[in-house]
């Protein structure tokens, strides 16, 4: 049941549980970085992000308008064929993994961070303007 129904809040939330999900994948990279024959997985964030968006039977009446997103839609795992394996056939990079996972930190924060603003102005509405 949702308490609150805001597009913007429901993206948002989508995005974080993207963000997440995606992290997961990538430590999971990590911890087989000694497996042989693991190939590391990810997750295209903008795409599901971008069918999460366009799921909507709902027409809009401006193209600026956000349609509401659909609840079904579930990220696509794969697994990049540009990289080369080594001689036991895993084809973990360390280095790659770590700058991904840095820069996934980095925007699952900059999401939460767009959540708590977004609250915010909520609570600020409720409250009248006051404390």
């Amino acid at each position: 049941m949702k308490v609150l129904a805001d597009e913007v809040i429901d993206i948002l939330q989508r995005a974080a549980e993207l963000r997440s999900d995606r992290m997961q994948l990538l430590a999971g990279n990590v911890a087989n970085i000694d497996t042989p024959g693991y190939l590391p997985v990810d997750l295209d964030f903008q795409k599901e992000l971008r069918r999460y968006l366009a799921g909507s039977p709902v027409v809009r009446t401006d193209e600026r308008h956000l349609p509401p997103p659909p609840t079904d839609v579930q990220p696509e795992v794969f697994s990049d064929p540009q990289i080369q394996p080594g001689l036991d056939g895993n084809a973990v990079s360390l280095e790659r993994q770590v700058a991904k996972i840095g820069e996934n930190r980095m925007l699952y924060e900059a999401t939460l961070q767009a959540l708590r603003k977004k609250l915010a102005l909520l609570r600020y509405a409720v409250n009248e303007g006051g404390a």
